[in-house]
């Protein structure tokens, strides 16, 4: 095998063990955290990690205009480019650090972890912007996230971190490892590159474009995302602020499991493009169908199994508070999926504008629902806000679609929601949890069996 192809071969594993791993032990390292410090604790640190989020994507906002319209006349040239937006990158890092810092100035353990986070901003954005400029570092980028996963773990067991502000001290630690090996092992600039001066005169002319569709749609996706731990924070409390986030960070997983259609689906989507619409229906609805089964069993676990596995690691009222959370959640794993489809197919028209509208629709929707609903049920009108916010999408998409294709949800929608329905009625019933699995499994064979999904269509899709 060529060297090249090894390396390729290489990065590939690299990346998907860092994808399955990495996840995994983050959530390890969040059950720690709950289970030695509180979930208080894991508040804080979702709260100031969600602040980082925020700083990080204006930081790139002031680079991203760049990307979109610098186009390098060699490989010298693009290297110097990436190179050159480093010290502009560090400098927004600080800047933005010392403001929030300044502002801030409490003395209050959340304060304090904010802070903390806030010093390694800059040296976060140096580590990314030095490892994702040479081929292959990606996935070794990923590892080391890993190692640094598996270390604070073993902290946490020792029982050397006794406080947040020590975990947000050896979070940052982790940082400045990444980005001194980023910096050691990265790319170097040579004097024939240093001598090409397209990029700056390029740098000085995009800097200060305005913003663009993309900025305003991504910055509005976020806040759909992870909104309700703002609001969370300045409504409720950190406990409430850590429920919810361990809760979502637990549908997260299963929505980049589900998402695994995309890719597949995405390259066929290509090629329905030309043929019958009732082809791409077809094609929608398949995929529609099997995702809602995997919301089904999702749903059965949040249910029947969440509570007990969450009083494990936290008190029982927060435990049955996070089951709440995440039996709500369930019902957005479900509007997600029917939405994923839909999404791919107006991807593949390269449509800008309805994401632009979509995108802004959903942060508004969530923003609002999130303020009226707080007061009144706490963090579980968190979660119901979002479940709101992805409805009014799924309403978006499917008016959009309908226009133009032979498209109905009605059909997969109707047979996940009566699951769904069975599903609480055998919880209040407190039916005997065998039972319950050995219906759900009656009915997944039903569903096969009257084709809510077709099974060609999906393997055909597999093998595109």
């Amino acid at each position: 095998m060529p060297k090249s192809s090894h390396s390729l071969l290489l990065n590939f594993i690299l990346t998907a063990l860092a994808q399955i791993f990495g996840k995994g032990l983050r959530y390890v390292v969040a059950s720690l955290v709950i289970m030695d410090l509180g979930a208080g604790a894991w508040g804080e640190i979702s709260y100031a990690l969600t602040v980082v989020t925020y700083l990080l994507f204006i930081i790139d906002f002031g680079i991203a205009p760049l990307s979109t319209v610098y186009k390098p006349n060699s490989q010298i040239q693009d290297q110097y480019f990436f190179h050159f937006l480093v010290p502009w990158r560090l400098f927004l890092s600080v800047v933005l650090a010392l403001v929030v810092a300044l502002v801030l100035r409490g003395q209050s353990s959340a304060n304090m972890v904010l802070i903390i986070y806030l010093l390694a901003l800059p040296l976060r954005s140096l580590a990314m912007e030095w490892w994702f400029q040479r081929k292959g570092f990606h996935g070794k980028y990923q590892m080391i996230t890993i190692v640094r996963q598996a270390l604070l773990t073993v902290l946490l067991l020792s029982g050397l971190i006794k406080s947040v502000e020590a975990f947000a001290i050896y979070d940052m630690l982790g940082e400045a490892i990444i980005a001194i090996l980023a910096w050691i092992l990265g790319p170097k600039i040579s004097a024939e590159q240093k001598k090409v001066p397209a990029a700056k005169m390029l740098w000085l002319k995009t800097v200060i474009q305005p913003s663009s569709l993309l900025f305003v749609s991504t910055f509005f996706i976020m806040i759909h995302q992870n909104v309700a731990i703002i609001i969370l924070k300045k409504m409720t409390d950190f406990v409430q602020v850590g429920i919810y986030d361990y809760s979502a960070k637990i549908v997260l997983a299963v929505i980049m499991l589900g998402s695994g259609f995309s890719i597949p689906l995405r390259r066929q989507m290509g090629i329905l493009l030309r043929e019958s619409s009732a082809r791409i229906a077809k094609t929608i609805a398949s995929v529609q169908g099997t995702l809602l089964v995997l919301s089904l069993l999702f749903a059965t676990f949040s249910l029947f199994f969440a509570e007990k596995l969450f009083a494990l690691i936290m008190p029982l009222e927060n435990a049955h508070l996070s089951a709440q959370v995440l039996t709500v959640l369930a019902v957005y794993v479900s509007l997600a999926f029917l939405s994923i489809p839909l999404s791919e197919w107006i991807f593949a028209q390269s449509s800008k504008w309805p994401y632009f509208w979509l995108a802004i629709m959903a942060g508004t929707v969530n923003i609002f629902a999130n303020i009226i609903l707080i007061p009144h049920i706490g963090v579980v009108g968190s979660a119901w806000a979002t479940v709101g916010a992805e409805f009014c999408i799924l309403i978006y998409l499917s008016v959009f679609a309908f226009k133009r294709i032979s498209y109905s949800s009605a059909k997969p929608a109707l047979f996940v929601g009566l699951g769904f329905g069975a599903l609480w009625w055998a919880q209040i019933q407190q039916l005997n949890v065998a039972v319950v699995l050995l219906g759900l499994g009656a009915y997944l064979a039903l569903l096969v069996k009257l084709k809510i999904f077709d099974l060609n269509v999906l393997r055909h899709l597999r093998q595109s």
